[in-house]
């Protein structure tokens, strides 16, 4: 983690993390892909932003603040990524807890 400049994940993954009901686990900026969700809680303020828009836009946008090593979180979000071959690097972890149903990351 102290490599990336921020993580982008989609709206399911974000909405699965506040569900948690626990302190916000991460210190970098995390960017929420979503058309449809439409506000951030007040307490995440300065810590999450929305993004809506085509994927390449977005990513120019968070380049150009200077973020460019970035973390992509969330099945349906990863395979958009990919779909647009834009992923440089690519890590797979397995974890021993299931964390509710997701998307799979190959269909």
């Amino acid at each position: 983690m102290e490599t990336i400049d921020a993580l982008i994940m989609g709206r399911s993954t974000f909405q699965k993390v506040i569900s948690f009901g626990i302190d916000w686990p991460y210190k970098k900026p995390v960017y929420v892909l979503s058309n449809t969700l439409e506000v951030i809680p007040t307490e995440l303020e300065n810590k999450v932003f929305l993004k809506k828009g085509k994927l390449t836009e977005i990513l120019q946008e968070i380049h150009s603040e200077g973020r460019h090593n970035l973390y992509v979180d969330g099945g349906k979000l990863i395979q958009s990524f990919l779909k647009e071959d834009l992923i440089d690097e690519m890590v797979l972890t397995t974890i021993p807890i299931l964390l509710g149903g997701g998307s799979s990351l190959f269909t």
